[in-house]
C-alpha cells in the first residue's frame, strides 16, 4: 500500500523510530498526515488514474464521520495517558490486526477454482518474507534514530 495504511505506518514509524518523537506527539501528527495522504490518494485516483469505484465512495462516506469524531477524541484521550500505555495500545492493536488478517486470508489454505491459489506455498512464503523485511526495515530505522 503506497497511499493507504502502509504510508501511514511508515510515517508514524519514521516519526517515532527515526526522529525520536514521543508517541504522544507522533499520534496526532500522524493522524493529520493520514488525513492529508488519504485526500491526496483519493484525488489522485479520481483525477490522475481515471476514477474511483462507487464502492470506494461509499467507504469514504462511511469512514469520514467516524474519523472526524474518532481522531480528535483519540488525541484527547492520548494526551491523558502515559506514553508507554499508548505504545502498548499500538502494539496490541497491531498484533490483533496481524492475527485477524492471517485468520481471514488463510495464506496457507489451498483455494480451488482461484488461479494462483491452488498451491498456497508462494503466498505463505511471500507473506513471511514481507513480514521479515518489515521487521528488518523498522529495526534499521530504529538504529538510524539513535
Amino acid at each position: 500500500s503506497i497511499s493507504g495504511s502502509g504510508i501511514d505506518i511508515c510515517s508514524f514509524a519514521c516519526l517515532t523510530l527515526l526522529f525520536r518523537v514521543s508517541e504522544k506527539t507522533a499520534t496526532p501528527t500522524s493522524v493529520v498526515l493520514m488525513a492529508i495522504n488519504t485526500m491526496v490518494g483519493f484525488l489522485y485516483r479520481q483525477y490522475g488514474q481515471g476514477g474511483i469505484e462507487s464502492d470506494a465512495y461509499g467507504f469514504f462516506l462511511v469512514c469520514a464521520p467516524i474519523v472526524c469524531f474518532g481522531a480528535p477524541f483519540g488525541s484527547v484521550v492520548g494526551s491523558y495517558v502515559h506514553r508507554l500505555v499508548l505504545a502498548w495500545a499500538i502494539y496490541v492493536t497491531d498484533s490483533v490486526q496481524l492475527i485477524a488478517a492471517l485468520i481471514i486470508v488463510e495464506p496457507w489454505v489451498k483455494q480451488k477454482g482461484k488461479p494462483g491459489f491452488e498451491t498456497p506455498m508462494h503466498l505463505t512464503l511471500s507473506s513471511a518474507a514481507i513480514f521479515i523485511s518489515g521487521l528488518v526495515f523498522f529495526y534499521i530505522l530504529q538504529l538510524l534514530g539513535q
